[in-house]
């Protein structure tokens, strides 16, 4: 759970296993509201998705490891 999009409100990342494996964010609209945006698919498993500053820029990128994929 982070801030992805910098308007205050915690985001959530999500993946799936099974099923559809998907890698999810659900974007805080407040309110309670979520909004799902699809951030990848087709991938084995995730786990321990997170969200990090990969190249410094100050943006958050999800990244997830799989079983045998990141």
């Amino acid at each position: 759970m982070a801030d992805i999009n910098d308007d205050g409100r915690p985001d959530l990342d999500m993946g799936e296993h099974r099923g559809a494996l998907r890698l999810s964010l659900w974007r805080n609209l407040g309110g309670g509201r979520f909004i799902e945006q699809l951030v990848g698919e087709g991938v084995e498993s995730h786990l321990s998705a997170r969200p990090v500053d990969l190249d410094a820029d100050g943006d958050r990128e999800i990244v997830s490891k799989g079983w045998d994929a990141l």
